[in-house]
């Protein structure tokens, strides 16, 4: 048996989904089991954050720096050429998918508008 963990940002969304309704049912049972839950909850987020960041191109889900040299790379040397670039920190894709200017981040369905909680909860689920 010769086979590879395969992830992409469509499977990980997936399996941090089924973490979590596999951590629910022990919830009761074994309170240690909400580490996992929040860790699962905080993946899923983040790959959801990314899954709606990440239209053409890497650039909105990368490190400010990360995303200019990931630029110059693309018109310099091609896309061959790209790799080890840093995706931006958790609290900043939020901060994107919330920002108004949709045309910046290509977003076809516009940007999140939290209700009420909404970013407490986020950045209390980032700590």
């Amino acid at each position: 048996m010769n086979e590879r963990l395969r992830v992409n940002k469509y499977s990980e969304a997936i399996s941090s989904i089924e973490m979590m309704a596999e951590q629910s049912d022990y919830l009761n049972s074994d309170p240690y089991q909400w580490k996992w839950f929040v860790i699962s909850l905080h993946n899923a987020l983040q790959c959801f954050m990314v899954l709606s960041l990440h239209k053409l191109n890497p650039l909105p889900i990368l490190k400010k720096d990360d995303a200019k040299r990931w630029l110059k790379a693309y018109h310099d040397e091609g896309a061959n050429k790209l790799s080890d670039y840093k995706m931006d920190y958790f609290l900043n894709l939020y901060k994107k998918i919330k920002n108004q200017d949709k045309g910046r981040y290509n977003l076809k369905v516009g940007f999140y508008q939290p209700k009420d909680t909404e970013d407490w909860s986020v950045e209390n689920l980032n700590e």
